[in-house]
């Protein structure tokens, strides 16, 4: 089982799982975010299962954890503006690449829409769900499922790795639960400043960023390569087509499979 007092003994965030909720066992953790009522719900609230019962990924595909073994959890966010959105869910993507990068010496990209890789495999996945109370926005929850320890995986979920697989030992859970909220918060500091450096970041950490690559706009492969830009301000992508028009979309949208 999780060591929440090991936890929130090493835990150096300023704010971000200050609130913290532990679920032995849950259907879905951004679910279960979902039913806190908005007077009870503190910024950066943060919710972790240790057996996920019901994970989801994109467009409502199942996401496998096997219990005890990995981290399931979501964060509950409370931006003042509905803004830049998009740009959130990309960011935080990043600040678990870093940890994956400069604590495991792994390295990783950020496949879109959601999807962090290591060598072709996944290692972890983002759910972002945007929960308004009639126009105004009552909450960002951003679900993330990560491979740490699990050393088998069904036929179904695809290809698929740990970080236990990729260092031939366990991963202590709770420091890396650790590690990866020091990294969001930092992130989500920079997000909430609009520190243009965050943009560069982000970009450089997409794979296919800069490339020739073919795409698929709304599960429709488009018939032409071009090229990806990077995210702007706002979190859209940006596309050159050979024709030299530079068209934009949501990370929803795209998918992107980068060139030879």
């Amino acid at each position: 089982m999780f060591d929440i007092e090991s936890f929130e003994k090493n835990l150096r965030t300023q704010w971000l799982g200050a609130n913290f909720l532990y679920r032995e066992e849950a259907g879905s953790t951004n679910t279960e975010m979902k039913k806190i009522r908005s007077a009870e719900l503190d910024h950066g609230t943060v919710l972790l299962a240790d057996t996920q019962l019901e994970g989801r990924g994109q467009y409502d595909r199942k996401w496998y954890s096997e219990p005890g073994k990995n981290l399931t959890f979501t964060i509950g966010f409370r931006p003042g503006s509905p803004e830049r959105l998009s740009l959130l869910t990309l960011a935080s993507g990043w600040a678990i690449i870093k940890i994956i990068q400069n604590r495991f010496d792994q390295q990783c990209s950020l496949q879109l829409p959601n999807d962090i890789i290591i060598s072709g495999n996944k290692v972890a996945g983002i759910l972002t769900e945007n929960i308004f109370n009639g126009v105004n926005l009552d909450r960002v929850l951003i679900g993330i499922g990560f491979n740490v320890n699990q050393t088998e995986f069904p036929a179904e979920v695809g290809r698929a790795t740990s970080l236990q697989l990729l260092r031939q030992n366990p991963v202590p859970r709770e420091e890396l639960m650790c590690y990866l909220l020091e990294s969001i918060e930092e992130t989500y500091q920079k997000w909430e400043k609009k520190d243009p450096e965050l943009i560069h970041q982000v970009n450089r950490s997409i794979s296919g960023f800069g490339e020739w690559v073919n795409i698929s706009v709304n599960n429709r492969p488009e018939p032409e390569k071009v090229k990806f830009l990077g995210i702007n301000e706002e979190g859209h992508l940006l596309i050159l087509t050979k024709e030299f028009e530079v068209k934009k979309f949501t990370h929803e949208q795209i998918r992107i499979q980068p060139g030879d």
